[in-house]
């Protein structure tokens, strides 16, 4: 139930979180980039639900989540947490309750060794990526029970939730976002009914020159990649590293180049760094973990806009920057209009870092907090400027590409 009151803290024993430290070099930029006088946004949260993970169930380092609407449009009926630490998808109903985890930890076919990406599909399953056992997996939602197991040996497939293809008189196929760069592809079409992984859809340049570079080793490890369905056919893709936004026909199997995410003017590592893939000289980027963190998914909002979302880590005294704290900023890009709304704040992630996503027109944000010794989550729903209401300090114009090519 979506409540606007905090409720009390229930205790749970807390684990100690793995951190990154930084592999080189010295702690990244601290400073906030542009007028620190100016009035910067910083988005409200309108809701909350408080996950209440009992006895059974501890969120340690969730990698996504999905929220499944009501029959009747009403809050939510399921809420799905991907979880690394727990190794496990773990299910709550819509208030917030804890009602069972999918998977345990282990190497079996029935078992994770490290789930990142989850996903609802219109026939009652639950599906995750094991990002250490290289496969994909179908359970049912209702019983847990495994219903099948597609293994690949290609790149960073399962980084954001598919687009789904449907076909008649065949069951749907999946669109991951893919970076290989030994075939140089963006695109993975998985077909589960048949056991078949199409890969096609070109990669941006920098990312086609990796290899040359020698920098496979930071793409392979570093890169976040997200898909975003524009339209029926259409779908546009977003990577970690590199700003150029490609679209993708899914009929006609043809890219072209849209235009670039927006330079962000308050957090975020220097453009020339370790943020465009060089590896020459990382002495002044500060931790790749840092720079690799800045864009952490994509989604499309009901209007066409799209919004990602950007997570910078904070300094925590330590050797160089971690994955643990991070500061959240969304920017907003807008097709029809070619202008953007770019790092508007979000007021999450101040302990331990936040996972998102978008339902309708709305950012929802899984907020975890330390208080002393215990540990407890929280849903909390933004409520994201409409077109045209970006204020004037966050809004840019110029992103998209000149013409088609």
């Amino acid at each position: 139930m979506w409540s606007k009151a905090v409720k009390p803290l229930r205790s749970l024993a807390i684990a100690l979180c793995a951190f990154f430290p930084a592999s080189c070099g010295e702690p990244g930029i601290e400073t906030e980039r542009g007028d620190p006088d100016r009035d910067w946004q910083v988005l409200s949260a309108v809701d909350s639900i408080w996950i209440n993970e009992g006895e059974d169930a501890y969120i340690g380092d969730p990698f996504n989540m999905v929220l499944v609407q009501g029959a009747r449009g009403a809050g939510f009926e399921e809420i799905w947490v991907s979880d690394i630490f727990s190794k496990s998808l773990l299910h709550f109903d819509g208030d917030g309750e804890f009602v069972k985890r999918v998977g345990s930890p282990g190497p079996g076919p029935e078992e994770f060794s490290q789930p990142y990406l989850m996903f609802r599909t219109d026939d009652g399953q639950v599906a995750a990526n094991d990002a250490r056992q290289y496969s994909l997996k179908w359970f049912d939602a209702e019983t847990g029970a495994l219903n099948a197991t597609l293994r690949y040996d290609i790149g960073m497939i399962g980084q954001s939730v598919p687009v789904t293809r449907e076909r008649e008189s065949e069951p749907p196929l999946y669109v991951f976002p893919l970076l290989d760069t030994e075939t140089q592809t963006s695109l993975a079409a998985v077909d589960p009914e048949r056991g078949t992984i199409e890969r096609f859809g070109e990669l941006t340049e920098r990312h086609r020159e990796a290899p040359a570079r020698n920098a496979i080793w930071f793409t392979a490890f570093f890169g976040v990649g997200a898909l975003v369905e524009l339209e029926s056919e259409t779908v546009l893709t977003v990577f970690g590293g590199d700003e150029t936004l490609l679209v993708h026909d899914l009929e006609e199997r043809t890219s072209r180049e849209l235009g670039a995410v927006p330079v962000r003017f308050r957090r975020g590592v220097d453009g020339d760094c370790v943020l465009r893939g060089h590896h020459e000289d990382l002495s002044d980027c500060g931790s790749p973990f840092e720079a690799y963190s800045s864009m952490w998914g994509a989604w499309a909002l009901n209007d066409g806009r799209v919004v990602i979302a950007h997570l910078d880590t904070v300094d925590v005294g330590g050797p160089g920057r971690t994955l643990l704290q991070a500061q959240s900023f969304v920017t907003i890009l807008d097709p029809s209009t070619d202008e953007a709304c770019v790092d508007l704040e979000v007021p999450v992630g101040e302990e331990v870092r936040a996972i998102f996503t978008v339902q309708d027109n709305d950012l929802y944000a899984l907020d975890r907090r330390l208080p002393g010794t215990h540990t407890e989550s929280w849903l909390l729903r933004f409520e994201l400027p409409a077109r045209g209401d970006c204020p004037a300090e966050h809004r840019v114009e110029g992103w998209l590409a000149d013409a088609d090519p």
